[in-house]
């Protein structure tokens, strides 16, 4: 475990997983996985590297009985459209939006 996944899983209780390429952080809240991050490796882009960790995250939350997925993408920060177009592939569906902040989830299979 990285010392960024340490810190994460410590003051915000977020896991990570995480390879050579990119990580994902995400939490339990209730009866959804929050998708907080998502980092690819500029040169391991549009590769599948997200998908393979969006995959594995939707694998644990089945596992963990949520009914869906949740994450945002805040359209103040760098590329956030790259960022929503790879929410958009992997089935995530646009449920509420603010100034800034773009919300969305995705219905498990289970839920």
């Amino acid at each position: 475990m990285s010392l960024y996944a340490e810190y994460i899983k410590e003051r915000q209780g977020f896991e990570c997983l995480e390879n050579e390429y990119s990580f994902i952080t995400y939490k339990k809240i209730d009866d959804f996985v929050f998708i907080e991050d998502l980092y690819i490796k500029p040169e391991a882009r549009r590769e599948g590297k997200g998908t393979e960790l969006g995959e594995q995250v939707e694998d644990i939350a089945i596992e963990l009985g949520c009914k869906a997925l949740v994450t945002t993408v805040d359209t103040s920060t760098n590329n956030w459209e790259a960022s929503l177009q790879g929410i958009l592939k992997f089935g995530f569906n646009l449920v509420n939006q603010d100034k800034t902040c773009l919300y969305f989830n995705k219905e498990l299979a289970n839920g």
